[in-house]
């Protein structure tokens, strides 16, 4: 996995496979060869340090009722951004121990705050764009044991 900063474009870039980093500056770097490999992301969280907390990966990944969200995850470094492109999701939060459920449709966001434990789930599949502060991101299995 490397970055590469980004260039004008002759081709266009696929955020499925491929994300962008945004970086201190207004920076833009496409993310080659990333995955959720721990190896990968440990590669991706040093090459991007510099940018700490101001630092966003943006990307798009698929959703799908097939496949349940059972973990949850949240930003200390910053807001989530969540934008439902396609299908149909909920995405639940939890803070200060009060929890409430937004559902997206095509077009609709929301924002996930810092701190927020935060986790998806989908009722009609689609393709969700994500604008993430990835700097110590945390995951659990459950808000209770977090």
């Amino acid at each position: 996995m490397h970055l590469d900063p980004a260039t004008p474009a002759t081709e266009p870039n696929d955020l499925r496979s491929t994300p962008i980093h945004l970086g201190i500056g207004g920076r833009a770097s496409l993310i080659r060869g990333f995955s959720w490999d721990p190896d990968a992301l440990a590669h991706y969280r040093e090459a991007t340090t510099r940018d700490g907390p101001d630092g966003r990966l943006v990307m798009i990944f698929e959703h799908h009722p097939s496949v349940p969200m059972h973990h949850w995850e949240r930003h200390p470094a910053g807001d989530e951004v969540l934008v439902c492109l396609t299908g149909h999701l909920s995405v639940e939060q939890s803070q200060d121990g009060n929890v409430r459920t937004v559902h997206l449709r095509q077009g609709d966001a929301v924002i996930n705050p810092p701190h927020a434990w935060h986790r998806l789930e989908s009722f009609r599949a689609g393709l969700v764009l994500a604008i993430t502060p990835g700097r110590n991101t945390e995951h659990t299995t459950s808000v209770g044991s977090a």
